[in-house]
């Protein structure tokens, strides 16, 4: 009495009961197994399940009921006695983020029916399931609480003195679980080879034949030998002799093409990541080109208002422009012009009218976009003019501060204006005019405060003030701001001598600013629906290269051409039938890979489908060479140095003639049927994951039949499970235990499993531990290794947190080569793993042997693998990695 059992199923994401139970660790094999004292947990963590069973006592003869709060999702389930197989579903709360119980505004019910209480007996006890799931937002947690079905009763929390464990698993390792109850409610775990779910978008889901093609038959090697002749296989991207840096290795990989189609490309990723996708150049450089246009535009004519206004200073101070006038304004500088055409037309169009002079502000107004209504408000621009004042000398009417004009409709222009010393001017009709006065006639004041001061950098303040009375004068200026020079001119007037005048601000009111922005005028943009884009046929795998791109991690595999793949199969179709008299048909092309090199010619592996003349369907998976004009052929004593492949001019002319490659076996690069393939995996406590790994082996083993693989685990003395004991009670034909003392170290565990092989001439396949294997994986690692010649260094896919095999969303690894297939001798040759300098560290030694195996001068296979899958998992708890109590 007193506690349940807690199990605990970390790294998972998602929010839903549905989403736990697609863990392929739930629920048997838990990252934690302890007990609670009470049927509520709130560990404030994140991405995590839990599945709390055992037993609950009733403490009366009664109908009882129960609520359930949590967040986010969880399950009550509860049996109608002490057995799990009874279990029906009382009651289930979905997201209520509530953590106490008073403010819980819905629950249900029973065993029987919604909102109904269940009977229960108090000398009996009850077999109870809760399964909760919180995912990485929200305050995590969850209760259960009762109460006797009587009105005006509350809830409380069912507590220690009514629960009890189902099993004490203090003393049961982690693998052992024969004591786990299974239910409904938890869903006993399939640990075969689903069915991938129909509606899920990933197309590699998708049956295709190579997935099976290892199951056939192959076609007696006799009957393939000296179809096509022999030779010399010399790439020109392999670099042996050749000294690398540290990681310059990962320069030298290229990808393989495929053809047909593998549908390893992540269509259903690529709103994540779109590099697959190229951006057409000929409309980037089309927008680039208006852009700078328009740039180009602008500068000229700033370059030109420059010029212009200096010109136009130094024309002022010229004795000409000196002598006293006696019209009330000069005349316009050639800068207004310049200005005044770049204004649009339409707005000068509605600025004819009445100009009111006004002092001149140093910031210049645009036109304004309103972006909350995408309507553009045009800016009036203003033209200045110089005036000279009467009773001042020549000399000072060049210091004098340029007086700005600003253009409002509506008003007849004043035939005449008289200038006044005191700044203000008077019309015909004797009205008050000037530069420091508003339409409704009153006066523009300094401030007191600014009076005497000049502007640093000629930069002044505006402002407007008007009377309640007075409002036309407002709503008259319907253009907005004003502009006037910028401080280029300012800056140029300052330099000739010119002084500063005074800065000026006035006040609005709230009110007379809504009023000027209601008779704004406002433009809708029109749309032109007529505007189509050019489109072409444009194939996106025709523009990749074989090179890695480390950014695109979900574009896949690179395609052949389709009508190279089949110019290819029908040649060797075509040598083939002339050495056995047409005793085979080509059935389908399953696959064929390409290694491309563009100097002495492309290395194919191709893979038929064949029907021979008894109606046997048989395999055929070759590796053949299209050598080019500079390709070589090996002769019976020696290699027949620089000789042309194709020197007989006549046979070159014959195939020419026929549209066909021309074709050859390359020395020395076939590949072993049955070869001995190895899977190595070193661990620590890791118990869940290396059960796993063996229950995957034996699905691999029963789905193949294939006796020659064998899986070697190293064990760094894991605490949390037997692991030699699990392998012997496993299904497995073959498996090899090395025990190790210490911290864990990846390159010393794989190379302590390495010492273990005594054939020299089988493969080893460095594995990680968390993987999915798709059941042609051993076939895969066979048929891309070549001794001397090749490795393999697959590409797998990570998956996300919450994703499974059946619906995997995620993306290709594409800078790891943790995982890779190599013969034993190769291996040895090169020395093996590094275990000096990544004795106390894990991470870089996969691109370490990389770097020597090219050194070496061996090839290194880099393609997409079809459902080669790396689960999801954090480092919590892993390899040396300790867990600390944070209070």
């Amino acid at each position: 009495m007193g506690q349940a059992n807690l199990h605990i199923f970390e790294d998972w994401c998602g929010s839903s009961i549905d989403q736990l139970r697609k863990n392929i660790h739930f629920p048997l094999f838990p990252h934690t197994r302890t007990v609670v004292k009470k049927l509520a947990v709130a560990p404030s963590w994140t991405n995590y399940g839990l599945r709390i069973f055992g037993y609950i006592h009733p403490y009366a003869d009664s109908e009882f009921q129960f609520v359930v709060a949590s967040d986010d999702n969880s399950e009550f389930w509860l049996s109608t006695d002490d057995t799990p197989s009874n279990v029906m579903f009382p009651s289930i709360n979905k997201t209520l983020v509530t953590h106490t119980f008073t403010a819980v505004t819905s629950f249900t019910s029973s065993c029987l029916s919604l909102f109904a209480a269940c009977r229960l007996l108090s000398h009996r006890k009850y077999y109870f399931e809760l399964l909760h799931k919180q995912n990485d937002q929200g305050t995590d947690h969850v209760e259960v609480a009762w109460r006797l079905h009587s009105p005006g009763l509350t809830f409380s929390i069912i507590d220690s003195r009514y629960i009890s464990l189902y099993t004490n698993e203090s003393f049961i390792q982690m693998n052992e679980v024969q004591h786990i109850p299974q239910s409904i409610a938890s869903h006993r775990k399939s640990y075969g080879y689903v069915r991938p779910h129909g509606n899920h978008p990933a197309e590699m889901l998708k049956h295709h034949p190579r997935d099976t093609f290892f199951q056939l038959p192959f076609i007696e090697e006799s009957k393939i030998r000296q179809v096509l002749p022999e030779c010399v296989y010399r790439p020109s991207y392999v670099i042996k002799g050749f000294p690398l840096l540290r990681y310059q290795g990962l320069q030298f990989v290229h990808l393989t093409y495929v053809y047909p189609n593998d549908y390893t490309r992540l269509t259903h990723m690529e709103s994540e990541n779109k590099c697959f996708y190229y951006e057409n150049m000929y409309y980037f450089e089309r927008e680039m080109m208006t852009s700078r246009n328009k740039m180009a535009v602008a500068k000229n004519i700033v370059q030109n208002i420059t010029f212009l206004r200096i010109s136009w200073q130094r024309a002022k101070d010229s004795p000409v422009l000196q002598k006293p006038r006696y019209r009330a304004s000069v005349s316009a500088s050639p800068l207004d012009n310049i200005e005044r055409r770049q204004v649009n037309p339409s707005v000068r169009e509605k600025t004819k009218g009445e100009r009111i002079v006004t002092k001149g502000i140093s910031r210049r107004e645009s036109l304004d976009r309103n972006k909350t209504a995408n309507r553009l408000q045009l800016a009036e621009r203003g033209i200045h003019r110089y005036k000279k004042q009467p009773g001042k000398k020549p000399a000072d009417t060049v210091g004098q501060q340029p007086n700005r004009i600003v253009h409002t409709p509506q008003q007849p222009v004043s035939p005449l204006r008289v200038q006044r010393n005191d700044g203000v001017s008077q019309n015909s009709t004797g009205n008050r005019t000037g530069t420091n006065l508003l339409k409704n006639g009153r006066e523009l004041k300094p401030r007191p405060e600014e009076k005497g001061k000049a502007g640093a950098k000629g930069q002044y303040r505006r402002s407007r003030k008007s009377e309640p009375g007075n409002r036309k004068g407002i709503t008259d200026r319907k253009w907005g701001s004003i502009s006037s020079m910028d401080s280029v001119t300012n800056s140029k007037r300052a330099e000739v001598g010119m002084g500063e005048e005074e800065g000026m601000e006035m006040e609005e009111d709230t009110e007379e600013q809504d009023d000027l922005t209601a008779y704004q005028h406002v433009f809708d943009k029109a749309v032109n629906w007529e505007q189509t884009f050019s489109v072409n046929n444009l194939n996106f795998h025709a523009l990749r290269s074989d090179w890695i791109d480390l950014r695109c991690n979900v574009s896949g595999n690179l395609l052949i051409k389709e009508q190279e793949a089949l110019d290819i199969a029908e040649a060797y179709m075509k040598k083939l039938n002339e050495k056995h008299n047409g005793m085979y048909t080509l059935q389908q092309i399953i696959n064929i890979e390409k290694r491309l090199d563009r100097v002495h010619g492309s290395r194919y592996l191709i893979e038929l489908e064949l029907l021979d003349s008894e109606n046997a369907v048989l395999r055929l998976s070759e590796y053949i060479y299209a050598p080019n004009s500079k390709g070589y052929r090996a002769g019976d004593d020696e290699e027949w140095k620089m000789r042309n492949t194709f020197r007989n001019q006549g046979r070159q002319l014959k195939e020419n003639q026929e549209n066909m490659p021309l074709l050859c076996m390359p020395t020395g690069f076939t590949w072993t049927r049955d070869a001995m393939v190895h899977f190595v995996v070193p661990v620590k406590n890791q118990a869940r994951w290396v059960q796993q790994l063996i229950f995957d082996m034996e699905e691999l083993y029963h789905a193949t039949g294939d006796e020659h693989f064998n899986i070697i685990i190293i064990d760094y003395s894991s605490s949390d499970m037997n692991v030699e004991k699990a392998l012997k009670h496993s299904l497995l034909s073959r498996y090899q235990f090395v025990k190790l003392n210490g911290n864990f170290q990846r390159s010393a565990g794989l190379q302590a499993g390495i010492d273990l092989i005594k054939d020299d001439h089988s493969i080893v396949f460095l594995c990680d531990l968390h993987m999915h294997f798709p059941s042609s994986i051993i076939d895969s690692i066979r048929k891309h290794c070549v001794e001397g010649k090749l490795a393999f260094a697959p590409i797998v896919m990570r998956l996300n947190c919450g994703a499974t095999p059946q619906e995997p969303d995620g993306y290709w690894e594409m800078n790891g080569f943790g995982l890779l297939g190599i013969y034993k001798s190769d291996l040895d040759r090169i020395g093996g793993m590094n275990t000096k300098e990544f004795r106390d560290r894990w991470g870089g030694e996969d691109w370490e042997l990389l770097d020597r195996i090219f050194e070496s001068g061996l090839e290194v296979e880099r393609m997409y693998m079809r459902n080669f899958f790396h689960y999801h998992h954090s480092r919590r708890g892993m390899w040396n990695r300790k867990q600390i109590k944070v209070t």
